[in-house]
Formats: structure tokens, sequence, C-alpha cells
């Protein structure tokens, strides 16, 4: 690619990584080859701007289209198995038509078979954690109720009664006392294993 080719730039917002982000990936890749940015296609919910990108490609010019990743080719509302899909009909398009797509963050080419594998498996584990969700984030569930000091001695002199055989038979004595919203896992970490 000695000479400055035809670049249409795709840019795919999402939840993961922003309009901004993926334009600084664009211009920083820009800078580094020395090539003018080019026409940017945006892609929003309801259009078609990726198509349109890989559409307006010069057949006589050898266009490259690029993205920030190959995920970026891949619709953001849909199941993993059709986003693969998307982004395997895409590419066929794109070589198709004789143009090359390029990966800006990594600057890989998908006229290289080895780019082009590797730039599919990076897609493949992307949209696998695109459907995960940011890491670090747990689900607390339902905030405990805090307990009383009565109700905490209530429930420790069920809990380590032997007359209440079963755990579910203390969890039962306990309810029928007015203790609600008792589980075995909040017993076994206030009180330990019954004994």
């Amino acid at each position: 690619m000695g000479k400055t080719p035809d670049l249409r730039n795709i840019v795919n917002p999402h939840k993961n990584c922003g309009a901004d982000a993926q334009m600084a990936a664009l211009v920083a890749d820009s800078e580094k080859m020395g090539w003018p940015l080019g026409e940017i296609y945006t892609q929003t919910k309801k259009g078609n701007e990726i198509e349109a990108g890989i559409a307006s490609g010069r057949k006589s010019l050898k266009s490259v289209i690029r993205a920030m990743w190959l995920f970026n080719l891949a619709p953001i509302d849909s199941t993993a198995p059709k986003k693969r899909h998307a982004i395997e009909r895409r590419i066929e398009a794109i070589h198709a038509r004789g143009f090359v797509f390029r990966e800006a963050a990594t600057g890989r080419l998908s006229s290289r078979a080895g780019d082009l594998v590797a730039m599919t498996n990076q897609a493949s584990k992307m949209i696998a954690d695109f459907a995960k969700g940011a890491s670090g984030q747990t689900r607390s569930g339902r905030p405990s109720k805090p307990r009383t000091a009565t109700e905490i001695e209530m429930m420790r002199r069920i809990w380590e009664s032997r007359r209440h055989k079963t755990v579910a038979v203390a969890i039962l004595a306990m309810e029928t006392k007015g203790i609600k919203r008792i589980t075995r896992g909040e017993l076994y970490r206030r009180f330990g294993p019954r004994g």
C-alpha cells in the first residue's frame, strides 16, 4: 500500500466503545500511515451506514474500508450468531468488490490470511465479551433487611437448639416467631454450622 488509498471509515458506537474513542483510533491510524482521514460513515440504530460505506468505495482506486476493530462491522442490537454472520457477509462484500478491510487499532489487513484469521478470532471473542457486560460489575440482588438485636438472639437460640432437628424446621420456627426472609446462607454466615 505505497500510495494513498481511497479510505472509507466505519464508526459503529456501542456501550463498550463510543464514537469518540473509535474516531480517535481512526485519526491516530491516519497520522501513523500519513493518510488523510477519508470519508466517515457513522452507524445509527436504524441506518445501514456500514453497507453504504462499503458500497461507496471506488473499484478503480482499490478502496480501504477501515474501522477500529472488525467487531465494529457487526450490528450492535442482535444476537451473537447474527453478529458473526453479518461480519462474515460484510467481509465477503468488501473482498468481492476488490477492497481491503483495515483494523485501525492493530493495523491488520484482511488481504493477509493470517491477519484475517486473527481479526476474526478477536471479533468472536469481543462478541462473546459484549454479551457479558462490563467487567467488575456484579448483581448484588435485594439488600438484606437489618435485623434487630432481639431477632438475632432469637434466631441464635432456635439455631443452636437441639429441639429443631433440621435447618428447614429451624427456619420454620423462626418464621412462626415473626422473623421474615430467612435463608440458609444467612444462618450459616451469622452462626456457623449447627452443632
